[in-house]
């Protein structure tokens, strides 16, 4: 990932950014990348088997706004310059 090895550079290595992404649309995204394909029509599918049920709700409860990314070596305490360059990093 070109993040984690930005900011182990300027961190000079002494930290690491270790993320993983958590969809709410694909079971398994290891190794997909094919994104204007099969995984936009999988995405495609998600959303209009769920339609119903969102309008119920009143908002869309599947797609990449409603996805996670956790850290698992980025801590919360930590000084906010370096979550603001993790963040930044990501973007």
């Amino acid at each position: 990932m070109f993040a984690k090895k930005l900011y182990e550079d300027i961190s000079e290595g002494r930290e690491r950014l270790e993320l993983e992404y958590y969809s709410t649309v694909y079971s398994n995204l290891e190794g997909r990348k094919d994104y204007a394909g099969e995984m936009a029509e999988e995405y495609l599918s998600c959303l209009q088997n769920n339609l119903e049920d969102d309008i119920r709700a009143g908002f869309t409860q599947k797609g990449v706004h409603r996805d996670d990314l956790a850290g698992t070596d980025w801590q919360l305490d930590s000084s906010l310059l370096r979550d603001s360059t993790a963040l930044l990093l990501l973007f």
